[in-house]
C-alpha cells in the first residue's frame, strides 16, 4: 500500500451506509456508491430515491439555462433561485450544498475581478498593452496574438481560466492593432487550455493525487500539446 492509492470496497449496502455515509458527507476523499432503486422491497438494502425529485432537479436546471439563454433572467439570479427551490423541495440538502461549494475557488475568482478593475482604472492595462505591441509588433499580427496567448496561458496555469481572463481582458481590449474578434478568440482559447500545471484547472487537480503524478509530469507531457494549440490558434 502506497500513499494516494485508491481502494474499492464492496459489501452490503446497509452496513456500508451506517459506517461510511456520515463520513462521506463531510469528506472529499470518501465516496459512497449505492445501487439506485425507485421502489423499496422488504429485503432490499439499496438506497431508495424519489422519482419526482429526480425529474424536478434536471427540469429546474434546464429551465434556468433556457431562461438565461433567451435573456429572461440573469445567470446568477437564476442559479440562486433554482438552488433555493431545490433546497425547499428536498432535491439537495444544506449539508451537501456546503460540501460542494468551493469557497477558495470563489474567493480567488472574486479577487481576480477586483485586480482586473484596479489594472484598468490605474492605467496599467493601457501601458502593458502598449508594451506588448512595442515588443511583439515587429513580428506582425501573429506576434501580438502569440503575446496575448502566452501571457493568458501563464496566468491560467497558476490561477484559473476565469481569473486569467479577468486580468488579461482590460489589457487585450486596449490593443487596437487587431480586430476585437481575433483578440477575444485568442484570449478564450488561451484561458481554456491549461495542460502544463496541475493547479490551473479543476480536472487537472482532481487526477493529480489519485494518479500519483508529479508537478512536472504535466509540464513534460502538456507542454508539447500547449505549443501545438498555440500554433493552431
Amino acid at each position: 500500500m502506497n500513499e494516494k492509492d485508491c481502494f474499492l470496497l464492496a459489501g452490503p449496502s446497509h452496513v456500508f451506509s451506517s459506517m461510511f455515509l456520515p463520513r462521506s458527507i463531510h469528506s472529499r476523499d470518501l465516496v459512497l456508491v449505492q445501487e439506485l432503486r425507485l421502489n423499496a422491497k422488504d429485503d432490499d438494502s439499496a438506497r431508495v430515491y424519489d422519482l419526482k425529485r429526480m425529474i424536478l432537479a434536471p427540469v429546474l436546471a434546464i429551465g434556468m439555462i433556457i431562461a438565461n439563454a433567451t435573456g429572461k433572467i440573469q445567470l446568477l439570479t437564476g442559479s440562486l433561485a433554482v438552488t433555493f427551490i431545490m433546497l425547499l423541495t428536498g432535491c439537495i440538502t444544506l449539508e451537501s450544498l456546503k460540501k460542494n461549494v468551493n469557497v477558495p475557488l470563489i474567493v480567488t475568482i472574486g479577487g481576480s475581478f477586483g485586480m482586473a478593475s484596479a489594472i484598468e482604472s490605474t492605467g496599467i492595462a493601457l501601458e502593458v498593452s502598449k508594451s506588448l505591441v512595442f515588443l511583439f509588433g515587429r513580428f506582425g499580427d501573429v506576434g501580438i496574438l502569440f503575446a496575448i496567448y502566452f501571457c493568458t496561458m501563464m496566468l491560467t496555469s497558476v490561477l484559473s481560466n476565469a481569473s486569467g481572463i479577468a486580468i488579461m481582458f482590460p489589457i487585450v481590449y486596449n490593443i487596437e492593432t487587431l480586430t476585437l474578434k481575433s483578440r477575444m478568440y485568442i484570449l478564450m482559447y488561451a484561458a481554456s487550455a491549461d495542460f502544463i500545471t496541475p493547479i490551473g484547472y479543476q480536472t487537472n487537480l482532481m487526477v493529480y493525487g489519485p494518479g500519483n503524478y508529479k508537478f512536472f509530469d504535466y509540464t513534460r507531457f502538456g507542454g508539447p500539446l500547449q505549443l501545438f494549440l498555440c500554433v493552431c490558434s
